[in-house]
């Protein structure tokens, strides 16, 4: 497949997963993920009050921490991405642009918590720090649960068993 042309829209729309999610939910996810983190020490970014303002004000911490490290991070990036969007490839039936959506919105997130991390720590994002931001996306999207009273009341039978 060839890349489009213009490929504004589609930035436009990274732009706007990177923001979609609240500061405060974000920040919970990182320290309830801290146990999976192994490539760094969790315990600095956990215990860190400024983590959710770095999360709710990204694009200063981007700019600074994540951006000049783009094209370092890119093999691991690619490589991660590649993973996911080959999986809906082989198991989608059907669904490709919804799971393409849903891939986006996970790597916009990974790359807001990457971003905040690194102000956190007051380091540049390298390839230890990305990966316990995928991680942490990873996990806030496979953990997140709409509460049951918000469900339609079709979907809000039974709660899950996980």
């Amino acid at each position: 497949m060839v890349e489009p042309a213009d490929l504004e829209p589609f930035l436009r729309f990274l732009d706007r997963c990177v923001g979609a999610h609240g500061a405060q939910v974000l920040s919970s996810t990182v320290v309830g993920y801290k146990r999976f983190i192994w490539s760094i020490d969790p315990a600095p970014l956990a215990a860190n009050p400024d983590l959710a303002r770095h999360l709710r004000d990204w694009p200063p911490a981007f700019a600074q921490w994540m951006a000049p490290q783009q094209e370092a991070l890119r093999p691991l990036a690619s490589r991660w991405l590649a993973h996911r969007f080959g999986t809906p490839m082989i198991a989608g039936h059907g669904q490709l642009r919804e799971a393409s959506d849903c891939i986006v919105q996970l790597y916009g997130t990974s790359l807001r918590l990457a971003a905040a991390m690194g102000a956190v720590l007051q380091r540049p994002v390298d390839r230890d720090l990305y990966k316990a931001a995928i991680g942490a996306a990873e996990f806030f999207y496979r953990t997140l649960e709409m509460p049951r009273e918000a469900l339609p009341w079709f979907a809000a039978g039974q709660p899950s068993t996980g």
